[in-house]
């Protein structure tokens, strides 16, 4: 056989071959267009499950860090985008009516005293005495501090009844040191109102001592009628007159007589 009849069958036997994989001799297709028409095949048939797989399959791949192993499994955490508002607030919500700050953190800046001890006494005029000496013993800044404090406040009367020449000779400068044990005399730490002192009273059995800011002591007990009555070193008694004069650092009771601390 020669060789143009065999190139003659080999022709004819791939054109045959040719028609039966296509069924229409017309129908004539490029690879590209194979490989469009199976992947519509694919689209057409496949599940939404198999979809997101699909999808995770081809983030994993771009992403390998969030892959199969990795530290941080699933998408990448959201970031906040600057040109967003801010949500963690909301606008609408007046600035008094804020959650507090917690006192625990180190930032938290706790309120100023707004009217302490001293300034209840300066709003009354009977106290007036009590004021001079308190500023005379330099004590004004201690008793505005947070406290609380309970102070035991003669009016100008009890000052009055001391003997002649007594709170004269105590504003002096030199008699500071002793005009200042006097006025931390009457003074103890801790918010006491007079209730709570005839409850310290009687579960103490009768008598309650008082450790004043001077560190001495002054004894609390009931009198007959059932009173609070403070009674100093020297046995000088003393009874509330007016009780429970708040203060936002502390108490106010006025009592009878100036109580004086061991020499």
């Amino acid at each position: 056989m020669t060789n143009t009849m065999k190139l003659l069958l080999a022709s004819t036997a791939l054109g045959a071959a040719a028609l039966a994989g296509c069924g229409n001799p017309n129908d004539v297709y490029t690879d590209q267009e194979y490989a469009q028409t199976d992947a519509e095949t694919d689209d057409a048939v496949m599940t939404e499950e198999d979809r997101v797989l699909a999808e995770n399959d081809t983030f994993t791949e771009r992403n390998p860090e969030y892959g199969p192993g990795a530290n941080q499994p699933g998408p990448p955490p959201v970031t906040e985008d600057p040109m967003m508002p801010d949500t963690t607030t909301d606008p609408t919500m007046d600035p008094g009516d804020m959650p507090p700050a917690d006192p625990t953190d180190a930032s938290y800046d706790t309120a100023e005293v707004e009217t302490s001890v001293v300034e209840v006494a300066s709003e009354r005029s009977e106290l007036s005495t009590l004021v001079s000496a308190v500023a005379a013993a330099d004590l004004e800044e201690t008793l505005s501090e947070d406290g609380p404090y309970t102070v035991f406040a003669p009016p100008n009367s009890a000052f009055d009844a001391l003997p002649e020449g007594t709170l004269d000779t105590l504003m002096q400068d030199d008699q500071k040191d002793r005009l200042s044990e006097i006025v931390k005399y009457h003074v103890v730490e801790g918010e006491l109102h007079k209730s709570d002192l005839a409850l310290e009273i009687v579960a103490a059995g009768g008598t309650y001592d008082l450790q004043t800011l001077d560190g001495d002591t002054i004894t609390a007990s009931l009198d007959a009628s059932g009173d609070v009555v403070l009674t100093d070193a020297s046995g000088t008694t003393a009874s509330i007159v007016t009780a429970d004069i708040d203060a936002d650092n502390g108490i106010v009771h006025t009592i009878s007589t100036v109580v004086m601390p061991s020499s």
